[in-house]
């Protein structure tokens, strides 16, 4: 049974292995290089320089993202389906098999050639992009490295989120093989499935995953970085809330709003504050008239309590996200299992 499970899966196992050499071995070749590189200083800058740095960091990116659906819709919608489908699952059900130990034998071999895949391309790609991501809270974004590691896009992308993400589409194509009971529509809804999920979580799930910090915060000169504001259709702009350095440059902010000293949310601001920025760039003399009337504005804002009020997941917590993500969707993907064992009795 299990050397016919493998004969089953091996193309698929095939193009997975070679896909992993390939990226394994790119990341192989750059790796130390960039580990080295890291020590100078404006690394991003040098590494953001280096043709071959630039397009493995996008392309192992991309291809991260796309996993899920690829093991979804080429590993785990045929390995039913197509037996359904070609009617040869009925085959082993009359030589001794039960339904149970057939699907308990399709599923543990895939699992396990998924958790293999994954686990050793995700890591490994974690692994390559450590000094970039431990570079960015340090000199900023630069060039292609634009993202932080908890930002939304690129948190999915490294760490063991993406191995949950993984067993969860294997078990999501199986399940819906077997309801669909056809290849190609399998292949086609669980890879749409997966799109819509890779969107959702990130936007309505994540953040929950734990409690965020829930603070506010005076507002100062040092801590000031921007204001917003939006059109009164009288060609004037309405000022309605101030950005701050509240949080690390690192941390996934959630909420950044001004408050008034109500704790609420003003529908804007006083035509004032736009005298309390400071200039961008600079580090003025604090005794000159300028800065003493930038921080008189300053002064004027806290005093009729305005404060910034800020919601966010910082950086320290992304190994803890990453395990409940994973957990999360390996829980799910442990359900889908349980109905897979339960609808494959149903079968007539």
């Amino acid at each position: 049974m299990i050397w016919l499970s493998y004969r089953q899966t091996r193309l698929q196992l095939s193009i997975g292995l070679v896909t992993l050499a390939v990226v394994a071995a790119g990341l192989a070749l750059t790796g130390p290089h960039l580990a080295e590189l890291a020590k100078t200083e404006k690394f991003l800058q040098q590494a953001s320089d280096g043709v071959a740095n630039s397009f493995l960091y996008v392309a192992t990116i991309l291809l991260t993202y796309g996993l899920p659906a690829l093991i979804g819709g080429f590993w785990g919608a045929p390995l039913v389906a197509r037996e359904i489908e070609s009617g040869t699952h009925r085959l082993a059900w009359t030589q001794g098999v039960s339904r149970t130990r057939w699907l308990a034998f399709r599923l543990g071999i895939g699992a396990t050639a998924v958790l293999a895949v994954s686990g050793l391309l995700t890591l490994a790609i974690t692994w390559w992009a450590g000094p970039m991501d431990k570079a960015m809270p340090i000199e900023g974004p630069t060039g292609v490295f634009s993202f932080y590691r908890m930002s939304p896009f690129l948190f999915g992308v490294r760490g063991v989120a993406p191995i949950g993400w993984a067993l969860f589409a294997f078990a999501l194509g199986v399940v819906v093989g077997m309801l669909a009971r056809r290849t190609l529509v399998a292949l086609g809804v669980t890879m749409a499935l997966l799109v819509v999920l890779q969107v959702c979580v990130p936007m309505f799930v994540r953040a929950h995953l734990a409690a965020p910090v829930d603070a506010v915060v005076p507002i100062t000169l040092e801590n000031l970085r921007g204001l917003e504001g939006r059109p009164d259709g009288a060609g004037e702009v309405t000022l309605e809330t101030f950005h701050i350095s509240g949080a690390g440059p690192a941390d996934w902010i959630l909420d950044d709003e001004t408050v008034d000293r109500n704790g609420l949310i003003p529908a804007s601001l006083p035509s004032y504050v736009s005298g309390c920025m400071p200039e961008p760039g600079l580090n003025p003399d604090p005794a000159s008239s300028v800065q003493r009337a930038k921080q008189a504005c300053i002064d004027r804002l806290s005093a009729e309590g305005y404060q910034q009020h800020i919601i966010y997941h910082p950086e320290s917590r992304f190994w803890a996200l990453q395990w409940r993500e994973a957990g999360l969707l390996a829980g799910g993907a442990l359900l889908l299992s349980g109905f897979a064992f339960w609808r494959i009795r149903q079968d007539p």
